[in-house]
């Protein structure tokens, strides 16, 4: 087992759901988990089944950058407003 952790654009609960479900569809992926506050996300995966650029690659295509991918214009596009960190999105009471 392998644990990494990694940067990973995003903004709110909403993010934080699609960032670990993007993770976790991955096979081997045991653990995923984003934190807001830093925005890093910790994956603890079988090396055997994939690697840290696989899961990367995942989240991007859902609409989050990460260190090695950019995202998916398509996917960013239809994210949420709230969820749209290139343009400023910023969580408030009324969002999440």
């Amino acid at each position: 087992m392998t644990e990494k952790t990694f940067k990973v654009e995003g903004v709110c609960e909403q993010c934080k759901d699609r960032i670990e479900a993007s993770a976790l569809r991955i096979k081997g992926v045991k653990l995923a988990e984003w934190t807001k506050s830093n925005k890093q996300l910790k994956v603890i995966y079988n090396n055997v089944k994939t690697d840290d650029s696989t899961i990367q690659k995942a989240i991007a295509m859902d609409g989050h950058q990460t260190p090695k991918f950019e995202a998916d214009s398509i996917s960013y596009g239809k994210l949420p407003d709230c969820c749209k960190y290139k343009h400023g999105a910023e969580c408030g009471p009324k969002t999440h």
